[in-house]
């Protein structure tokens, strides 16, 4: 792991960084080019016209995206230390969960109303570092037949002032302090975290809360930074929409690309098409 990284995980949990600090941190580290790999579904135009449609993590192909780690005994322990100002022992805690069925039922309850109303309150919208990646192209953008389009982070933008990499974990993100403490500093750090099953993605977050979009649109208007228009190996499946496609690139002078599969590795090539 690269030192920026493991000195960007420790800001982003210390509940007295915000996340103001910690985006200014990362801002030198943005890859100079990132990537969305799209199909060509109802909204194909809209993607490629520039719109950034940030979505609740519930909506995700992952269960387990943004999914929190609350640990009950910790939490319970902790409270009673700071209401009685002296050490609680757990123990006493244990024993509370193991012969009070009510409790254990009324912290489940607790537990997956909180869970759906984060996954509820964040929206994100993902990005990735490579348009060549061959996984990527078969989960995202239908079995290759869609497309993937290039933004150019040199440039300002609200998705560039508000991106953050994805850590990729064996655990979730223990929520225990953000309940304890609510800490606005840490109180989003869930949708940053995802299972290590997805590290292929190399995936770069941006994102906004309901109060956010109360005053700001969603979808994001990305338009003035979309540098390059990928097209699919298989693509030639929707050739209608490949020409709208080009057509529009040719009049916003995008470069338009067709991937092509290497007849000697396990690679794709772009070939400039337009």
């Amino acid at each position: 792991m690269e030192d920026w990284k493991k000195t960007y995980i420790n800001m982003l949990e210390d509940k007295n960084i915000s996340y103001q600090q910690v985006r200014e941190f990362v801002f030198p580290n943005i890859p100079k080019r990132l990537y969305r790999y799209r199909e060509f579904d109802e909204y194909y135009m809209n993607n490629v016209s520039g719109e950034v449609y940030l979505s609740y993590p519930c909506k995700f192909n992952d269960p387990f995206d943004s999914a929190i780690e609350i640990d009950y005994l910790k939490y319970t322990k902790l409270f009673f230390q700071r209401e009685l100002q002296k050490e609680f022992p757990i123990g006493k805690v244990e024993d509370i969960f193991k012969n009070n069925d009510v409790i254990k039922k009324e912290f489940d309850k607790h537990y997956q109303d909180t869970y759906k109303q984060f996954q509820e309150y964040v929206s994100i919208a993902c990005f990735t570092t490579s348009f060549n990646n061959r996984l990527m192209w078969s989960h995202y953008a239908d079995n290759h037949s869609g497309f993937c389009i290039e933004y150019d982070m040199t440039q300002d933008s609200s998705i560039k002032n508000a991106i953050l990499p994805v850590i990729y974990d064996e655990q979730r993100f223990d929520c225990t302090e953000v309940l304890l403490d609510h800490s606005p500093n840490i109180a989003i750090n869930p949708v940053f975290y995802k299972d290590k099953v997805w590290e292929y993605e190399e995936e770069w977050r941006t994102y906004g809360t309901k109060d956010y979009f109360q005053v700001y649109k969603n979808p994001i208007d990305a338009r003035k930074i979309i540098s390059a228009i990928y097209l699919g190996a298989k693509s030639e499946e929707h050739s209608h929409e490949v020409e709208e496609v080009k057509e529009y690139a040719l009049d916003k002078k995008i470069p338009v690309y067709k991937m092509e599969m290497s007849q000697r590795r396990y690679e794709l090539n772009p070939r400039r098409v337009c």
